[in-house]
């Protein structure tokens, strides 16, 4: 299952992927509220499950969901995200709130 939403700004175009259970950086970044940065870095130290291919990260959507969840019952508010917008996977694919 292959869903793209490209965003076209004046400036340039951004495409965001969501492959099958994986997202991309800049829609886990949109899902989960959390700098595109660090995300990179949770991939990197191996906090976060994902696929690099290329120079382009795939995060594992269930990895993220539960870094989220961990992150709350830590109780530290510091490595949670800003601003956690509610998406819901519905029917395999990625919706925005209504």
């Amino acid at each position: 299952m292959i869903s793209l939403n490209t965003l076209n700004n004046s400036n340039s175009s951004i495409t965001n992927f969501f492959i099958g259970n994986h997202l991309s950086i800049s829609m886990a970044a949109e899902y989960s509220g959390y700098n595109p940065q660090y995300l990179r870095r949770l991939l990197r130290s191996g906090k976060l499950s994902g696929v690099k291919i290329g120079q382009m990260w795939l995060i594992n959507l269930d990895s993220l969901e539960n870094h989220i969840h961990q992150t709350k019952v830590m109780n530290d508010h510091r490595y949670g995200p800003k601003m956690r917008k509610l998406y819901v996977v519905e029917n395999g694919e990625l919706c925005p709130p209504l």
